[in-house]
């Protein structure tokens, strides 16, 4: 039951913050996009934290691939069927929304999301302690009227330090085997 109510505040904030359409997420200035990552992140958190504890689920692939522009679907559809090779570290190294070393069970904390432009913001997160820099570039969707993350800066951490970058080379990985 607790996992019902973790979805029922991310859809309210999700609302609230013009995630999902039904009001109008374009303002005048800048802070609207950092307004609606700040959200995003929070509410992810959430859900992860409700997850881990078993009292809920985390975001399912179909609501992550929701957050992105149709462009970074196409490219995220484009190897689902991949898998690692064996020149890559096991594991998930690299989580899509928090960055290198988001493992499971370690602690994420939001520290603060500051506007870069009309449809960039910077997120201060931490994990486990450690402070991280993402760098999240968005685009409004006026279709959806919702915002859309059309790229993720990750920084130093790993051998990719962008999402585009990550989905672009793993273009070459092997596919999985479906039997």
């Amino acid at each position: 039951m607790a996992w019902l109510a973790c979805r029922s505040l991310l859809l309210v904030l999700t609302l609230l913050a013009g995630l999902l359409p039904g009001r109008s997420a374009v303002a005048d200035d800048a802070d609207t996009f950092a307004s609606w990552v700040n959200t995003l992140y929070i509410a992810a958190v959430a859900l992860r934290e409700a997850a881990e504890a078993g009292a809920g689920a985390d975001l399912d692939d179909q609501e992550l691939q929701a957050l992105f522009t149709p462009e970074v679907q196409a490219m995220r559809d484009a190897v689902k069927d991949r898998t690692l090779p064996p020149t890559e570290l096991e594991g998930p190294i690299l989580h899509t929304l928090f960055g290198w070393g988001a493992l499971p069970k370690r602690r994420i904390e939001i520290r603060s999301v500051i506007a870069d432009g009309p449809d960039q913001a910077t997120v201060h997160l931490a994990i486990d302690g450690t402070p991280r820099l993402l760098v999240v570039t968005g685009r409004f969707n006026t279709q959806g009227n919702a915002w859309q993350i059309d790229d993720i800066d990750y920084g130093n951490g790993g051998p990719d330090e962008t999402l585009r970058g990550r989905l672009e080379r793993m273009k070459s990985w092997p596919k999985r085997n479906v039997e």
